[in-house]
């Protein structure tokens, strides 16, 4: 499809204080960004953040190359500069609240910064909407290849790289035949935006009816998840995909692994709570009754892996 590429938006979402230069002087080469333009207040109003908007049919890496130039496919750009960013959930709020509603986007695929998709890895994302019940799917992440030989006498690094893959091969696949996988990565997810849409129009408690307050959820990859699956009048599953395959950054020293582990252990414990203590939803859905009880399997199971999580080391 020569017009496929204006179905496709990027959005680059980033804190003005914290974004590498070197990324700042690629979009400028593109010509998506433009310096000095941006300002702390504009009539004594403080600026949240400077919104560039761009199509362009430049390629870096192209034009080092001996490539045809009229093969390179144009790209439509969003870039978003925040003031001041309150980490990954500001991102979200941005991309959810702001852009959403005017692009209307039928999948919102997440990569996170320092992921690093495979060259097919996002259409075979993608590809996993064809089945009109998916909600929400999730790629293989594994850590970065070009790591040393001697980086495995580490026991923190081989203990990592061990735990990955037991992920990729046993538990992501396990989860997935359930339907209902309990924690989606935040670094290469991809959803449903009609999905998101219906669960936030099913909640019972209106006050709390908003993407925003939900999105409090999603951004911490907690309850937004089993939130999907419960929803009247449909019968929404989560899928894990192999095929679709990103690269992570390894973390080397004992903080930044520590960091890691108490975020992804406080959200999965916060979302094996909320499903547990709300498995009686599944049975309000349009899922089949085989379905529901397999769901239901699912969650003793979640409940089964949570409690091995925190008794482990």
């Amino acid at each position: 499809d020569k017009e496929g590429w204006k179905k496709i938006v990027i959005c680059i979402i980033s804190d003005r204080n914290k974004i590498n230069k070197r990324t700042l002087s690629y979009l400028k080469a593109l010509g998506v960004y433009q310096d000095s333009f941006e300002k702390s207040k504009v009539n004594n109003k403080t600026v949240k953040a400077h919104i560039y908007e761009y199509t362009t049919p430049i390629s870096i890496k192209c034009s080092r190359d001996s490539v045809d130039k009229k093969a390179i496919i144009p790209a439509q750009i969003l870039f978003c500069l925040q003031e001041n960013s309150k980490e990954k959930i500001d991102s979200h709020r941005w991309f959810f609240d702001a852009f959403c509603p005017i692009l209307n986007p039928k999948i919102c695929i997440l990569i996170k910064v320092g992921t690093k998709p495979d060259d097919q890895s996002i259409y075979n994302l993608w590809k996993t909407f064809k089945n009109d019940q998916v909600a929400a799917s999730c790629g293989k992440l594994n850590f970065t290849k070009n790591i040393r030989w001697t980086y495995l006498l580490n026991p923190l690094v081989g203990a990592q790289i061990f735990e990955q893959e037991i992920s990729n091969i046993l538990i992501k696949p396990m989860e997935s035949i359930f339907g209902y996988i309990p924690s989606l990565s935040g670094d290469f997810t991809a959803y449903r935006y009609s999905a998101l849409l219906d669960s936030t129009n099913n909640i019972e408690d209106k006050s709390i009816n908003t993407i925003l307050v939900k999105n409090d959820y999603f951004a911490k990859n907690n309850a937004f998840c089993f939130e999907l699956i419960p929803n009247r009048n449909f019968s929404w599953l989560l899928h894990y995909e192999s095929s679709s395959q990103a690269e992570l950054d390894l973390p080397e020293n004992l903080f930044e692994i520590i960091q890691h582990r108490h975020c992804y252990l406080n959200g999965y414990f916060h979302t094996s709570f909320y499903a547990i203590s709300h498995f009686y939803y599944i049975w309000r859905s349009e899922h089949s009754i085989l379905r529901k009880i397999i769901l239901q399997i699912g969650i003793i199971y979640q409940l089964l892996y949570s409690l091995c999580s925190w008794l482990a080391l």
